[in-house]
């Protein structure tokens, strides 16, 4: 008789369950497909306008400058262009960077030369430049949304005046050294070892209007406190040509 009623506690108890199990599958199936949605969307466009801002703590890069903000267009396949603000020591500087097809330019942020642009390709410039994962945010958002781990729908969020389904997981950015080579966006830098967390603002054509990264991106960064970037989407498929400088 202890053994049926064993065998009965069990099968209530599975039957109890089970609509919750079954239904935190499915809550976790709908958040992969608005992710996968969101990657094809983005991954489709021809053409869109980002803002990139340190948010919270700081972007400091080879001891020396500190990245504030970027802002500036994606052409697909392989062209951007951007203003990236920076700060070295009490000084505020502008740097005006073009890149077409792998080859970038910048133009001289101390004057001197008036409008001219310095090709920093290859190395062969004494300008040292912020990743180019941060100023061009293409790729980086393109894997974040691969390989976000234990997406979550948050709900649905107003941002801007705007209805948007927010998604949360978490990324690892040792995803960014993808079979053991890094991406060319990562330039000399190694990826941070632990995953950060991610929240994804989505509108209702599953386009990423906003994405946060909340921690180390990269590896020098660990341990320096709280961090978090942030990355804002808008214009898409605006017609934007970008030019090489002359």
């Amino acid at each position: 008789m202890s053994r049926l009623y064993r065998w009965a506690t069990i099968l209530l108890i599975c039957l109890v369950l089970s609509p919750a199990l079954s239904g935190v599958v499915r809550a976790q199936d709908d958040a992969q497909a608005q992710i996968d949605a969101t990657a094809a969307a983005m991954l489709a466009l021809k053409s869109f306008h980002f803002d990139l801002e340190t948010t919270a703590g700081t972007t400091t890069f080879q001891d020396a400058f500190e990245l504030k903000s970027v802002t500036g267009d994606v052409v697909r396949p392989s062209s951007f262009r951007a203003e990236v603000q920076v700060k070295l020591a009490i000084i505020s500087l502008t740097l005006e960077v073009v890149s077409i097809n792998g080859n970038t330019w910048v133009k001289n942020p101390i004057g001197g030369g008036g409008d001219a642009f310095i090709q920093v390709t290859g190395g062969d410039s004494d300008v040292q430049l912020p990743p180019t994962l941060l100023l061009n945010p293409d790729e980086l958002v393109s894997e974040a949304l691969t390989y976000l781990d234990d997406p979550q729908i948050a709900g649905t969020e107003e941002l801007d005046g705007q209805q948007l389904t927010a998604v949360t997981g978490t990324f690892d950015p040792s995803k960014l050294v993808g079979g053991g080579t890094p991406i060319a966006e990562l330039g000399t830098f190694t990826p941070a070892s632990q995953p950060l967390d991610v929240k994804a603002w989505i509108d209702d054509q599953n386009r990423l209007v906003r994405i946060d990264f909340s921690g180390p991106l990269f590896a020098f960064e660990e341990g320096s406190g709280r961090l978090v970037r942030s990355i804002t989407f808008s214009d898409f498929d605006a017609d934007v040509t970008i030019t090489q400088p002359a």
